[in-house]
Order: C-alpha cells, then sequence, then structure tokens
C-alpha cells in the first residue's frame, strides 16, 4: 500500500489551515454550550455556595427546582435553574424595600 503526500503551495496551505482552525473552533464552541445546558448537582450546589445534603434537602422541600434524571445521576437544566434564582434573587430584593 503506498502512500501519497500532497504538496501545498503557501496559498493553499493556509487556507487548509484556516479551515481547520474554523472547524477545531464551532466544534469547541458547541461541546461548551452543551456543557452549559445541564449542571450537575456539584456545579449547582456550587453557584448557591451550599452542600450537596442542603441542595438535595432544598430540592425535596420545594426551594429548588427538580433536577432531570439521566441514568443514576441529577441534573439541573441550566437556564431554568439560573432563571429560578434571578427571580428568586429580584423577588428578595424586591421585598427588602
Amino acid at each position: 500500500m503506498s502512500r501519497s503526500i500532497k504538496i501545498f503551495n503557501p496559498d493553499e496551505l493556509k487556507e487548509v489551515v484556516r479551515q481547520e482552525v474554523s472547524d477545531l473552533l464551532k466544534k469547541m464552541d458547541s461541546e461548551k454550550k452543551q456543557s452549559q445546558i445541564l449542571l450537575t448537582r456539584k456545579e449547582a450546589a456550587k453557584e448557591l455556595n451550599i452542600s450537596l445534603v442542603t441542595l438535595h434537602d432544598w430540592v425535596n422541600k420545594g426551594f429548588l427546582p427538580e433536577p432531570v434524571k439521566i441514568g443514576n445521576r441529577s441534573y439541573f437544566n441550566a437556564e431554568s435553574f439560573r432563571s429560578f434564582l434571578s427571580n428568586l434573587k429580584n423577588n428578595s430584593h424586591g421585598s427588602a424595600k
């Protein structure tokens, strides 16, 4: 089995590198967006500056939205979770007046 080597002129090489970098950046951006869709329990607790036990208690008491179960793991919808927190903060600031 023979291998061939492609020889690029400088302009072709620039275009190939530009396209590969562009594709890689798009892939990384897509992966980043996917990772922001769901929050782990640990990430949610960190955003609230509470322990995992407290997070569990708050969910059970209805203080926080129910997490989504995927297999044996629990995740919070990041947008809903942050929206809930934002509303909570806005309501607490409004009641302090």
